[in-house]
């Protein structure tokens, strides 16, 4: 499955949001440097999907705030 989604840099919370069909919105408190905003989205995408992050593939967007993931399962 292909997701879009829109990220939110935040200092207090972490969160995913479903805002349409395929589109979420993604809240990560760690900075954008040295990948870890990146990694950090992976994470919270593989809890919300319940799948390992390895199952997780960042595949358009590494350095933007708009992301195109596949979710294998």
């Amino acid at each position: 499955m292909r997701i879009t989604v829109h990220i939110k840099l935040t200092k207090h919370t972490d969160g995913v949001e479903q805002i349409a069909e395929g589109e979420y919105v993604v809240k990560t408190t760690k900075p954008s440097i040295e990948n870890k905003a990146n990694e950090d989205i992976i994470r919270q995408l593989g809890d919300y999907f319940h799948v390992s992050k390895s199952l997780v593939t960042l595949v358009r967007g590494a350095s933007s705030k708009h992301k195109t993931f596949l979710i294998e399962k």
